[in-house]
């Protein structure tokens, strides 16, 4: 398994400053200078990352790495991140970062280049695909929690082999959930065929401080705060999400045509 890089810098490097496999080239001109408040901090959050995946911290360390991308985008951030991604057997958003790294640093030196082929190589081993046919446009598709776009999908996703939760949602309908085995190299297709809800109520969610975090309804994400939408009659449990936070959990009871806080 590659090492992960030890600097955020894209600038040449000295073998003690990048384990990495290759030392890093200098990217090509910015269109507008960078901010140095925001390299500093990318810098910082890069340092922090690479610690936590020191310590085998997976989950941790990719908050941070792409918390450093966002505030300041370089070639070694994007290529640890994808390496945590693989740690965390999350095969087809490892594939993805590589990707990003060939798009966004178009003039990778020839060594970065080919680990990056390699790694989208090895990985595309572990990856099966998922095809859907939901009865109703414009439906939310959710896998594992993480939206991936809205019926009709006209492509495959790729998703990592394993067991995967499918949750579809659609207002005024019931949600569609199912678990699904996808063995790497298959193809599964997803037939959902949504039913209108016969009685439900409007749930509307915010953060008391106006922040903007996810909402997970009955565990599914459905969107990010302020939200309001129509779920079925009975209990539910509304958790409220930051970035690699827990989540703030509670419990409504919703009644048929009833607006609920």
């Amino acid at each position: 398994q590659p090492t992960p890089a030890a600097s955020t810098s894209d600038a040449p490097a000295g073998p003690a400053a990048a384990p990495s496999a290759s030392a890093p080239a200098a990217p090509p001109p910015a269109d507008k200078p960078a901010d140095p408040n925001a390299k500093a901090e990318a810098q910082a959050k890069f340092e922090k990352g690479l610690k936590l995946f020191e310590d085998g911290a997976f989950q941790l360390a990719l908050l941070e790495f792409r918390a450093s991308r966002e505030k300041f985008p370089t070639r070694a951030a994007t290529r640890n991140a994808a390496l945590v991604l693989r740690k965390l057997e999350r095969f087809d958003e490892a594939i993805e970062m590589w990707d990003t790294l060939e798009k966004e640093f178009p003039n990778l030196p020839p060594a970065e280049l080919a680990q990056s082929l390699q790694e989208k190589k090895e990985l595309s081993a572990l990856i099966g695909f998922l095809s859907f046919d939901v009865s109703e446009a414009d439906a939310s598709i959710f896998v594992d929690g993480r939206e991936i776009g809205k019926s009709p999908l006209t492509t495959s996703i790729r998703v990592s082999g394993g067991r995967h939760q499918i949750r579809i949602y659609k207002e005024a309908f019931v949600p569609f959930e199912k678990p699904l085995d996808v063995a790497a190299g298959a193809v599964v297709k997803v037939t959902a065929k949504l039913a209108p809800l016969a009685r439900g109520g409007r749930l509307r969610v915010t953060e008391q401080g106006g922040s903007k975090v996810k909402v997970l309804v009955d565990g599914v994400q459905t969107g990010t705060t302020p939200w309001e939408g129509l779920v079925a009659e009975g209990k539910h449990t509304v958790t409220l999400q930051g970035e690699g936070e827990q989540g703030q959990r509670d419990e409504h009871e919703q009644s048929g045509n009833k607006w609920n806080e």
